[in-house]
């Protein structure tokens, strides 16, 4: 159970005994007492009150396991759809293979399979960190360079800005602090930012990662020339499973979490991070604040 789950429960515990307790008092009354404290109910009694407390309780009971119910349904849709994709393309390949083909075709094969397993990997790789979201025992906190998982990130997509044209700035200021706060979990936030801005920018755009020191915090800002977010897109882009209808058309294999996951992971280590945009087509700024 996790931490989340942990506190709701005790919300709803406390809640429970707040109503059985005040019910036990109004019926305990005698009738003079509940006529002159609710004269606007003394007709029906204390037995009525007391209805009117659980009627109102198990309302509340119904509502929470139907949100849980409907985030249930709504993750399971989500997850057994992108799991389907990358499966089937691998199903696809093998089936190709058994038939004769030639050396090129099964080069092209080989990297369906490949980009297949890539994709398998990111969303067991989300699924994990959501997993894991709000547990203390998976928060192993470090001193880190912030600028080396910076470099180590642009390495991995460096083939995908290449074939997209886009050019990729680096601004660093000088004397950057080391942070502590989870390697692995530190570099899953900055990497979503970095893929987003990569996914969501066109051909020929341009993408700048600027760290600056603003004590007592370290600044990281990711800024693409992509497709930009409406007010109302910007209130909603750290929701979980939320993305934009542009967004859906460009990327149609995200999960709308990734998002989500750093906004939780960067809160936890004690920082902020934000998004800012110009507008529809005029590109996002995304912002991560960590407490030296």
């Amino acid at each position: 159970m996790n931490k989340y789950h942990e506190q709701l429960y005790k919300l709803r515990f406390a809640f429970i005994v707040s109503c059985i307790g005040i019910t036990l008092f109004i019926l305990g009354m005698n009738h003079q007492t509940v006529d002159a404290l609710l004269p606007t109910v003394a007709p029906w009694g204390a037995f009525t009150v007391a209805l009117i407390l659980l009627f109102a309780l198990v309302r509340m009971e119904w509502k929470q396991l139907d949100n849980i119910n409907t985030f249930k349904h709504e993750f399971l849709t989500i997850i057994s759809h992108k799991f389907r994709t990358p499966l089937t393309g691998i199903k696809w390949a093998a089936k190709l293979l058994r038939e004769p083909t030639t050396e090129q075709q099964k080069i092209d094969i080989s990297k369906q399979i490949d980009n297949a397993g890539e994709r398998l990997i990111e969303i067991v790789e989300i699924l994990s960190q959501f997993s894991k979201i709000d547990s203390e025992e998976d928060n192993h906190p470090e001193a880190i360079n912030v600028h080396e998982i910076i470099e180590s990130i642009l390495e991995k997509y460096s083939e995908r800005t290449k074939a997209k044209s886009i050019v990729f700035n680096i601004n660093v200021a000088k004397d950057i602090p080391l942070v502590v706060i989870d390697k692995i979990k530190m570099q899953f936030a900055t990497e979503v930012l970095i893929e987003n801005a990569i996914e969501y920018t066109p051909e020929s755009g341009a993408i700048t990662v600027s760290v600056a020191k603003e004590s007592p915090w370290i600044s990281i800002a990711v800024t693409d020339t992509g497709i930009g977010m409406s007010k109302q897109e910007l209130g909603n882009v750290f929701r979980q499973f939320y993305r934009s209808d542009e967004a859906k058309s460009i990327d149609t294999e995200g999960m709308g979490l990734g998002l989500y996951i750093s906004k939780k992971i960067i809160e936890r280590n004690n920082g902020t991070i934000t998004a800012t945009s110009g507008g529809e087509g005029k590109g996002s700024t995304f912002t991560i604040k960590l407490k030296i």
